[in-house]
């Protein structure tokens, strides 16, 4: 969902690098993970099921938890962090599956609600009965959080649709640099590529519509790019408003590795400097 590269590579098994950040993330989500289900299996020492479990099976199962469960089906596999099982009576069903999901972090994201829809979508799939609500259980106090899986199916069946468009693609997906970067295991692979290349994509603040507006005019690298830029001089009613951030001037500062200042430096309201990761100072400005 992050990143159509980082699909591509887990999907062809390419093991990351790694990076400092990605590192201590992965760290921090089992141990959460793992302290969850301690505490969990402490409260409910006599009725949670050890080890993995065929769902076909579950329907006679008289456990109340089960941690670590994966289930499958045609298309696709989902890990459980823990299942919950609660007993109906009086109705055609005989019990009701929960799955259970631990999250570190106090605030969920939107990626963590779709992970946990995909997997209530999986378990129903795999147990062949209806599976309405999933929980989260996050943050340093333990919150519950609810997710309805029929409020995200929509977006989390287009979500597989393009996942299985992106994998059966006769070519791998263009590498573009994003948000996830910094947190990706894939960071030092991907930015080593993309320099080599010279990719507009370097430029962090370049939206999407921008960076596909320039390809369309045949500008695909920032060497392209820094030389579209053209000082323009302002108009007087303009004269007190910030300076506009120009994308090509940062491309200019990048290749010339210099700092450029865009406005008067003696009105720093107007001013806007535009540099480089590795330059030199230059002191001259540009109107």
């Amino acid at each position: 969902m992050a990143c159509p590269t980082k699909c591509y590579l887990q999907f062809l098994g390419e093991v990351a690098t790694g990076n400092d950040f990605a590192t201590w993330s992965e760290a921090r989500s089992e141990s959460y993970r793992l302290d969850c289900l301690r505490r969990l299996m402490e409260d409910h020492p006599q009725t949670t099921a050890a080890g993995a479990a065929d769902p076909s099976q579950w329907k006679h199962a008289q456990w109340h938890f089960a941690p670590d469960q994966i289930v499958r089906t045609q298309n696709s596999e989902a890990r459980l962090h823990a299942v919950q099982r609660i007993t109906i009576e009086g109705t055609s069903q005989s019990s009701q599956f929960i799955p259970i999901r631990f999250v570190p972090e106090n605030k969920l994201s939107r990626s963590d609600k779709l992970v946990a829809a995909f997997e209530v979508l999986t378990l129903a799939k795999a147990l062949g009965a209806k599976v309405g609500i999933t929980k989260i259980i996050h943050g340093d106090k333990g919150a519950t959080f609810k997710v309805k899986a029929n409020a995200l199916s929509r977006v989390v069946n287009k979500i597989i649709s393009q996942v299985v468009a992106l994998l059966s693609a006769p070519s791998p997906p263009d590498l573009i640099l994003n948000r996830h970067c910094p947190e990706c295991g894939f960071l030092r692979r991907c930015r080593n590529k993309a320099v080599e290349k010279d990719d507009l994509s370097l430029l962090a603040n370049l939206p999407d519509k921008e960076r596909a507006r320039l390809n369309g005019k045949g500008i695909f690298t920032v060497s392209q790019l820094s030389y579209t830029f053209r000082p323009r001089r302002r108009v007087k009613r303009l004269a007190t408003k910030p300076e506009k951030y120009h994308h090509s001037l940062k491309a200019l500062a990048i290749r010339e590795k210099k700092i450029h200042i865009v406005g008067d430096p003696q009105r720093r309201r107007t001013t806007r400097w535009i540099t480089s990761p590795l330059c030199s100072v230059d002191r001259g400005r540009t109107r």
